[in-house]
């Protein structure tokens, strides 16, 4: 956990049939006993700009002060290695 809340991330895809998907997003959940660290919030760069990209395999780490979301993101054949800021800090 991280501010006593535990977070994970997830993708959600465009299409139900995942092998067909052009877009994707990353998505954070924090769940806890304090209403104020309850959240859901999409994390990629997508939900700025609009990019459609097909992002996957996210994973939530702790940093010294902030939590973060890495995920990999595929626009035609190139793939990247991609971090998310969350917003969610110590406090």
């Amino acid at each position: 956990g991280f501010n006593g809340t535990s977070y994970f991330s997830l993708v959600a895809y465009n299409n139900n049939n995942t092998a067909l998907a052009t877009d994707s997003a990353i998505w954070v959940f924090g769940l806890g006993t304090d209403p104020n660290n309850r959240l859901v919030r999409r994390v990629d760069e997508g939900a700025v700009t609009g990019e459609m990209a097909r992002r996957s395999e996210p994973e939530t780490q702790i940093g010294t002060n902030e939590l973060f979301v890495y995920y990999n993101k595929k626009t035609g054949n190139i793939p990247q290695l991609r971090r998310a800021r969350t917003a969610i800090v110590k406090g």
